[in-house]
């Protein structure tokens, strides 16, 4: 780890330095003043305008990353050194209210401490599950710092112990019992239920937390409404409807393991499976089989991914998402309400709008665009920094002429 009388400057163009300005956290390659290849991971820099004058502090991610800098300080001559880290870790803590530290551990559910760049911590993210923290450090450059995280959790952060995920696996990284095995937890959230897997390759929700002010969203319009989940993948749109006595919703998601995981998850939360017609086959072949005249939803959710492939073909959001919108809009009866969600995958909100737009012309209808919800506490989010907000998102009121 270099301290700051050995860390070197990297100067950005104007635009580069104007994004940092504004907020952005992230030095890219075409940010840089000139090319040079960026040092190894963990190396700390000095972040620079094109006149020399002084930006902040950043973290190397190292040679053949797609982000090369992270910003970690804008101060002039902070310590890279355990009260730094505790600092941070302390101020994010204390970010998400009294009841982060004081809750007893047998009433703890799922909290996020650590939110990535929003905390100011760039690519470290920290959960509390019951009595223990999982620890992901997404960033090469951060992880050179994990020893620190991790002394800082232990103290600002009340635990019995913290599991840390390193090259794809969960490992245990402090315990205060003699033998940690991977926790079997089942946490809540929002008044839904899902396991904790720490053994899964993707990630160890099946729901995700991050969601819960969408779900909100959704359920509150959902109550007695007939309902449509479009790629249901493991059953949280569908769990949130069904949390919304929702009589009968279509489930559609053509990944058996998904469906299998999805059905776990339904009896999990003890819902009745007999609300769910599940189908395995492809969401664009399914919606356009409905018979004419066929009832319609009420309330409509579409997860699309970014791209996905199957034997009917590969599905690319970029083009095919006005297609699928308009099948979902053409499902929907006049007054429904549907949800639309993109993972990450590029897109602009402008264009992600336009995309809906032309699927509700195509359909012959209109919408009314719905207020997006506030991002919940424990996943903060700040406007100069998109690339950290989980999808883009549009709740919308069908209007039939």
């Amino acid at each position: 780890m270099l301290n700051q009388a050995e860390s070197s400057n990297v100067k950005l163009d104007f635009n580069g330095s104007r994004r940092l300005v504004q907020g952005h956290p992230w030095v890219r390659l075409e940010d840089l003043s000139r090319f040079a290849p960026p040092p190894l991971a963990g190396t700390l820099v000095r972040i620079q305008d094109g006149q020399g004058n002084f930006l902040g502090h950043a973290v190397s991610d190292g040679p053949g990353q797609n982000v090369p800098y992270r910003l970690i300080s804008r101060e002039r001559r902070p310590e890279f050194d355990l009260a730094f880290f505790s600092a941070r870790v302390e101020t994010s803590v204390q970010r998400r209210g009294a009841t982060a530290l004081n809750e007893p551990f047998a009433n703890r559910g799922f909290l996020r401490l650590i939110h990535g760049e929003a905390d100011q911590l760039p690519g470290v993210f920290c959960d509390r599950v019951g009595s223990t923290l999982l620890l992901e450090i997404k960033s090469p450059g951060m992880a050179a710092f994990e020893p620190l995280i991790i002394e800082a959790l232990k103290t600002r952060a009340a635990c019995q112990a913290i599991w840390s995920r390193r090259n794809g696996r969960w490992e245990t990284v402090f315990s205060k019992e003699r033998k940690s095995a991977p926790p079997v937890v089942v946490a809540s959230r929002a008044g839904l239920k899902f396991r904790v897997r720490l053994d899964a390759e993707s990630g160890p929700y099946d729901f995700e937390p991050g969601e819960s002010a969408r779900w909100a969203q959704v359920a509150a319009v959902a109550q007695g409404q007939e309902a449509l989940s479009a790629f249901s993948r493991l059953g949280m749109w569908q769990a949130v409807l069904a949390l919304a006595k929702c009589p009968k919703i279509l489930c559609l998601d053509r990944d058996p393991k998904a469906r299998e995981l999805a059905s776990e998850n339904m009896a999990l939360n003890a819902f009745d499976p007999g609300i769910f017609e599940t189908d395995g086959g492809d969401a664009f072949q399914r919606l356009d089989a409905m018979p004419k005249g066929a009832k319609r939803f009420g309330v409509l959710v579409a997860d699309s991914p970014a791209q996905s492939k199957s034997p009917h073909g590969r599905y690319l959001a970029s083009k095919q998402l006005p297609e699928l919108a308009s099948r979902v809009f053409r499902s929907a009866q006049n007054g429904a309400h549907a949800f639309f969600r993109l993972r990450s995958g590029g897109m602009s909100r402008a264009t992600f709008l336009g995309c809906l737009l032309q699927g509700a012309a195509e359909a012959g209808l209109a919408f009314e665009s719905l207020p997006s919800p506030s991002a919940p506490l424990d996943f903060p989010e700040f406007d100069a920094f998109p690339e950290g907000q989980a999808g883009l998102w549009l709740g919308c009121l069908v209007k039939r002429s």
